[in-house]
């Protein structure tokens, strides 16, 4: 007879494997676009003749097809990207701005000049820095999760 302790981890870990893929979550490449190509591209598919009244009918066939026809030409002109870990982790962190990052390294730069070469001032120049960071920081992340609730 299996026991619950197992079944309760097997259940934990298909949670985990479930999450894991589920977060792969993807973005437009945006870097080789170019506006002109993808306006001529689009603006052919338009002069065609099957589709010169989609946009009458927005729940009806024709309307789909011109929507499939609009994601071909984008993902021609800006295809998918797979979201790297850290742009991931800094979309679940909107508070983590990019002056939020370069205050850490700099807080974590200071903190390993204090012990690496230990005096008073170095340390107290340390902790006045890390203590205002903080503060900031908490400020910063309380007013972003108030605009989400």
């Amino acid at each position: 007879m299996i026991s619950l302790s197992i079944i309760r981890y097997l259940l934990r870990q298909a949670v985990l494997i479930l999450r894991s893929i589920t977060k792969k979550t993807t973005r437009r490449n945006l870097e080789l676009f170019q506006l002109e190509a993808f306006l001529t591209d689009l603006s052919e598919i338009m002069n065609e003749n099957n589709t010169k009244n989609l946009y009458i009918t927005p729940g009806g066939y024709l309307f789909r097809i011109f929507i499939e026809k609009f994601e071909s030409v984008l993902n021609k002109h800006a295809l998918l990207k797979e979201l790297s870990r850290t742009e991931l982790k800094f979309r679940s962190e909107p508070w983590l701005t990019k002056g939020i990052r370069n205050s850490t390294k700099t807080k974590n730069t200071l903190y390993k000049i204090s012990k690496k070469r230990y005096s008073p001032e170095r340390f107290q120049r340390y902790k006045m820095y890390r203590n205002s960071f903080n503060s900031c920081e908490g400020k910063v992340q309380k007013i972003v999760l108030q605009q989400f609730i």
